[in-house]
């Protein structure tokens, strides 16, 4: 992969040669077919992806609107190495493409050995989390000028299918009507206290990368709407 392509992305401007070498010497190259899923809308991003050959659409949580097309010498995903958040939108390989990827487990291990980096990625991170949330409450201000007097309670998510592969969850659930999004959260085995996976699923699927092998992994979901948050869910217990 030409370190050209590195140097492209907005947050590695600044990186000096070395970093850059071993942001390459860390990239893992996959291998998707017409039509896969590389990232879906709503689940929580870890990864950027570099294209080394083939073409991706960029389409919506609906896949009825294709935002743009990348290609060869392009990347996507790159907010998930600044941020722990949902992705804003679904890409799906249009040929068979060879990418390369970085996790951010993989990036946080790289920074620790480049100090005044890491305190330009933070900067970037911080900048990036208030541009994101400045959006948002815009959003929010316009869905509740256009909404309607009287909305009732988000309904309880039910019927949570629950799939595991290696060391990765994947907790499915049916649609709930008139939501906003759904929110995700996991018990901490040593405190007994929930922890929000997330506040912005839109899909009714998240996938959960960091799953404990010692204690059982407990979840539960609600579904928000204009109104506010609706009721959990039972607790989805999951034993690894």
């Amino acid at each position: 992969l030409n370190k050209e392509i590195i140097e492209k992305v907005p947050i590695f401007e600044d990186a000096g040669e070395d970093f850059i070498k071993e942001i390459i010497f860390n990239l893992t190259p996959v291998v998707f077919i017409p039509g896969d899923y590389i990232v879906t809308a709503g689940e929580v991003g870890f990864d950027i992806f570099f294209i080394s050959k083939g073409s991706v659409d960029v389409v919506s949580a609906d896949e009825k609107t294709v935002y743009a097309t990348l290609t060869t010498g392009q990347f996507f995903g790159e907010i998930a190495l600044l941020l722990s958040m949902p992705r804003t939108a679904t890409i799906k390989a249009k040929e068979y493409c060879d990418l390369y990827k970085l996790d951010k487990d993989t990036f946080d291990r790289i920074l620790v050995h480049y100090p005044e980096f890491t305190k330009t990625i933070k900067e970037m991170a911080e900048k990036r989390r208030a541009e994101i949330e400045a959006v948002e409450v815009e959003k929010d201000k316009e869905k509740i000028k256009k909404a309607e007097p009287e909305y009732k309670i988000a309904e309880k998510v039910e019927e949570i299918d629950v799939a595991q592969t290696g060391s990765v969850i994947k907790l499915r659930w049916n649609r709930v009507k008139e939501l906003r999004h759904y929110e995700v959260v996991k018990r901490v085995p040593e405190t007994g206290k929930w922890k929000y996976l997330t506040q912005k699923v839109i899909q009714t699927t998240f996938t959960d990368k960091h799953i404990l092998t010692e204690h059982p992994n407990v979840y539960r979901i609600r579904a928000v709407n204009i109104s506010g948050p609706g009721p959990w869910s039972k607790p989805i217990i999951v034993r690894s």
